[in-house]
């Protein structure tokens, strides 16, 4: 399988030249009396996230079957674009909706060097713990660094596991 194809299965075509592409999808889970504040807040900002440079989509999903399941879902066309997004104003309050959550947040990332990487990830004080599966040490020392590369972590603890 070449790199394009393994890359883009979630797009559900074929493409005939090589794109990087980076999607990051994140699944959260509100208390229901936030749901609406998170919403709120969450559109507002992903119509900014839009504008950023290297952003190709940013689209906030509620689950049809359970109205306290979110996703947002963003599509970077670089690292750098993606990192520098994470260090953002956008993405620094993005991350303070995260406190009105049920449960810690899980994370997704797809890029063309890495299969899923399924992530679930756990804030404190700037401390971040990452927990999940990757397929190779290259994925785990990826999401570290992508961890450490946000504005505001003071520490990363990865608690990854390869399969």
């Amino acid at each position: 399988m070449n790199e394009t194809s393994a890359s883009f299965w979630a797009i559900g075509r074929l493409l005939a030249i090589t794109i990087i592409m980076i999607l990051v999808i994140i699944r959260m889970n509100v208390l229901s009396e936030k749901r609406l504040e998170l919403s709120q807040t969450i559109t507002s900002l992903s119509g900014c996230i839009r504008m950023e440079k290297g952003c190709k989509r940013c689209d906030f999903c509620q689950n049809i079957e359970d109205e306290n399941r979110f996703f947002l879902l963003e599509e970077w066309d670089t690292r750098e674009n993606l990192m520098t997004h994470l260090k953002s104003e956008h993405s620094m309050v993005l991350r303070g909706a995260m406190n009105l959550l049920h449960e810690s947040y899980e994370t997704l990332l797809y890029h063309r060097s890495t299969s899923a990487i399924n992530t679930k990830v756990e804030t404190n004080s700037g401390e971040v713990t990452l927990y999940g599966k990757a397929s190779n040490a290259a994925e785990v020392t990826l999401v570290t660094k992508l961890a450490n590369d946000v504005n505001g972590v003071k520490g990363v603890s990865n608690r990854m596991t390869i399969e």
